[in-house]
């Protein structure tokens, strides 16, 4: 089951999902954790919708320029921005100058502009009730809300690159923005098509009524002379038309029709036609009827209906961002799977890889293995995993002995990911032990396997992995990139922190290296336990 929001916090506790996925840069794991505790501490986290709010509320407190970005971007999806506002100004306006300009003084009573917008308005009726019967699942305007999504994330990202290149903005906004644009359609959509429904039927109506104003203030000033012309309607058609497009407005205002002779009187340019009074009284009742209160009845309906939705906005929590935090703020501990791959494990080995990756989660983490998938059969990957499927961290243990080929270790890295869908992420260790000591003499030797490890692991766009030789804390080589830094055995343990840091909700952008650091780190342990 879904939590539900209202409208501004779901949009907070997405954008905030966003820049603590994709910001590294800007917002670091302490501040994430820190956020979580302040919220827990004012909410509790027993109403988990209630907790991601205030948690949302607490990072953007925090983020000055998240919070200055959450602003616009809430303008924009709840309609409230200019281009919004000036829409139905705009169609008044086009409605009012488009008869000045095409009337020239004369009313064709079966042409343009008035019938026109009749017309097309009729054309909108039949297909969203077409739509409405046939598609109910379908909002009226879930294209439109669409194409202004896809117009926003253009248009965000073309804004922000310029902000970006002012200085006015840091980089992540032009990354940041889109996605939370991106997933806000998902999440919803339905409300965005409701609003901009809405906004239509209001410019739609204000359209026809500026063509009405127009009629009515130049008719002060000028006389309208009312007639018709055609090419290929004869008085006996147009009459036909007449009686079919203004019949009802005739019996409402009790204003006779013009029979077909007195039609015939009425062509131009035999003619000069006749007083337009009470053809324009017929074209804005009609106009009033069929489209003005209509358009303005369906307005009503779409923004009670985006007033509904907006009251309780769905969020799918078992997404892993979600659980994270959850299991986080309760204090609850992240489950790691180890998965083997063409490599066994003696139970020295496994139980020296267990502890070790049990110290750098801190301890506050549940540990487990899967059966040894033998090489080959990296399809069935599925079949070795345990029962449960709730980790928040899956880590492929493969051997540097084995030269590394996409066509199986990263197809192994692939099939995991199917497997777990929900875990947070799936990385992987590289035990180096036995190529080491066969070939320690050999330090390019193993230098160009790490090397070659260390590429198929980038192109399959993990967090960072670890190598692994003898697995001892005492003594350390932690190795970054193409340089080695000698230090304590606390080294390895933090580099493997690095990597389990991903079960946490933040910074897990794994193809953008932190600052100072390459995509895959390496750990060698050098005494043996």
């Amino acid at each position: 089951m879904p939590a539900h929001f209202a409208e501004i916090d779901a949009a907070r506790v997405v954008l905030v999902r966003q820049f603590e996925t994709d910001a590294a840069s800007a917002w670091s794991a302490e501040q994430s954790h820190e956020a979580s505790r302040l919220a827990a501490a004012r909410a509790g986290v027993t109403d988990e919708s209630e907790f991601l709010a205030r948690r949302a509320r607490v990072v953007l407190e925090r983020a000055p320029e998240l919070d200055s970005l959450a602003r616009r971007l809430l303008r924009w999806v709840r309609g409230a921005s200019l281009p919004a506002r000036l829409l139905p100004l705009i169609a008044f306006l086009v409605g009012a100058l488009g008869d000045s300009l095409a009337s020239g003084g004369r009313i064709n009573i079966i042409a343009l502009p008035l019938l026109g917008i009749l017309a097309w308005n009729c054309t909108v009726y039949l297909v969203l009730g077409y739509r409405w019967v046939r598609l109910r699942a379908v909002p009226p305007a879930a294209t439109a809300s669409r194409w202004k999504l896809d117009g926003l994330r253009r248009l965000g990202a073309m804004l922000n690159r310029r902000r970006a290149a002012q200085g006015r903005a840091p980089d992540w906004v032009a990354t940041v923005a889109p996605r939370f644009l991106a997933e806000w359609n998902d999440v919803a959509g339905s409300l965005s098509g409701r609003r901009i429904a809405a906004l239509f039927h209001v410019s739609a109506a204000l359209l026809a009524a500026g063509a009405l104003v127009a009629l009515y203030w130049r008719g002060l000033g000028f006389e309208y002379r009312a007639g018709w012309e055609s090419t290929f309607l004869d008085p006996s058609a147009v009459h036909r038309l007449v009686r079919m497009v203004f019949g009802l407005a005739s019996q409402i205002a009790n204003l006779p029709l013009p029979s077909i002779e007195q039609l015939a009187r009425l062509r131009f340019p035999d003619s000069s036609g006749e007083n337009a009074a009470s053809w324009i009284h017929l074209h804005a009742l009609t106009l009033g009827l069929l489209v003005i209160l209509p358009r303005i009845g369906l307005a009503i309906v779409s923004m009670l209906s985006a007033t509904r939705l907006a009251r309780a906005i769905p969020l799918a929590l078992d997404a892993p961002y979600y659980r994270s935090l959850l299991r986080d703020a309760r204090g609850g501990a992240a489950e790691i799977l180890l998965m083997p791959y063409g490599l066994r494990l003696d139970a020295q080995r496994r139980e020296a890889i267990d502890a070790l990756v049990r110290a750098a989660a801190g301890g506050n983490a549940r540990v487990r293995f899967g059966r040894v998938t033998a090489m080959g059969e990296e399809d069935q990957a599925a079949d070795a995993l345990p029962e449960g499927g709730d980790e928040a961290l899956v880590i492929a243990i493969f051997g540097a002995g084995a030269t590394p080929e996409k066509e199986h270790h990263a197809r192994f890295l692939e099939a995991l990911r199917e497997a777990r869908p929900m875990a947070m992420a799936v990385s992987a260790i590289v035990d180096e032990a036995g190529f080491v000591e066969r070939f320690g003499d050999q330090p390019a030797r193993v230098e160009s396997r790490r090397s070659a490890w260390q590429r198929l692991l980038r192109d399959a766009g993990l967090t960072p992995a670890v190598f692994l030789a003898k697995v001892d804390a005492a003594s350390a080589t932690a190795v970054e990139g193409d340089s080695a830094k000698r230090g304590s055995g606390q080294a390895g343990i933090d580099a493997l922190a690095e990597l389990i840091g991903a079960v946490k909700p933040v910074n897990r952008a794994s193809s953008s290296p932190g600052p100072g650091g390459s995509p895959c780190d390496a750990v060698d342990h050098g005494a043996s336990s």
